[in-house]
């Protein structure tokens, strides 16, 4: 072991920032808030170069938007990929704590195999909504 230890910083690519509790006592918790900003820069220099935009969005996913009724064409074999590392992203985000985006990457992750444009842009929906929020932080009582 090296020369004693300090307080984690990161944990699993999310930032490890400390809170005061109800008592006074120091509270841990988990913070996406670095990891967000840098996939959501990545995306948005990826989307350039189809002239598209990440809009910020006050929700997650459209609640008039049902994708097993959506009708639009299939994504090509190379979006298709593209929208399957999205939902990875998506769902590293959720088990790093932004449980807000469960319910949309678990429904959208239903549409893997055969993706469609809807399905695709309902995803950069949710992107566009971390865009908006990124700080989100779940606080651990030391109790």
């Amino acid at each position: 072991m090296k020369d004693g230890f300090n307080k984690p910083t990161t944990f699993l690519g999310s930032e490890v920032p400390t809170f005061e509790g109800r008592q006074g006592e120091t509270c841990w918790g988990l913070s996406s808030h670095k990891y967000i900003l840098r996939v959501v820069n990545e995306l948005e220099e990826r989307l350039k170069d189809r002239r598209m935009f990440l809009y910020p969005h006050v929700s997650p996913m459209d609640q008039d938007y049902h994708p097993e009724l959506d009708c639009s064409s299939p994504l090509s074999e190379d979006d298709a990929v593209w929208f399957q590392a999205l939902i990875g992203i998506l769902r590293w985000l959720v088990e790093i704590g932004r449980l807000d985006i469960s319910n949309s990457v678990t429904l959208l992750s239903s549409y893997l195999v055969c993706p469609t444009e809807g399905h695709f842009l309902a995803v950069l929906r949710i992107f566009g909504y971390l865009k908006r929020n990124p700080t989100y932080s779940l606080v651990f009582d030391p109790s």
